[in-house]
């Protein structure tokens, strides 16, 4: 059997686990065990570039908690068919949560190029962009 699917089995069954219990999740943690390296993009885009292209941008990337995307999961129950969508995507916690506890479409949004462009070239599954285009 490929390593690879027997590390996404695994870290399907840890995530799993988690959903299903009342334990506190470890934000760091599970960034980590999910590969996301927030801080070394982060520290690439530059904040005043950000909030001039981007006023309702805040200064800085505050992600979801994981026990945030838990309850939502949690209260909405996504079936097959259904689709969640993320505005506002970040790094994709939400999107990554949910396409291991369910069956779900998940489609993100996300503005800033450098956070997209870093999930393209890291991402085991599709990632589509397209520019934004203003509206007048």
């Amino acid at each position: 059997m490929n390593a690879t699917f027997l590390d996404l089995r695994s870290l399907r069954a840890q995530l799993l686990a988690w959903h299903t219990s009342e334990e506190p999740l470890d934000d760091p943690a599970i960034d980590q065990l999910l590969d996301l390296r927030i801080e070394s993009v982060e520290a690439g885009i530059v904040p005043l570039k950000r909030i001039i292209q981007f006023p309702g941008e805040c200064s800085t990337y505050e992600g979801a908690s994981y026990a945030s995307i838990r309850r939502f999961y949690r209260w909405a129950a996504p079936r097959p068919g259904d689709v969640v969508y993320d505005l506002g995507a970040g790094y994709g916690r939400v999107l990554l949560y949910g396409g291991f506890i369910c069956q779900a479409t998940l489609r993100g949004v996300e503005l800033i190029a450098a956070r997209v462009e870093w999930r393209r070239r890291t991402a085991p599954w599709r990632v589509s962009t397209s520019t934004p285009s203003s509206c007048g």
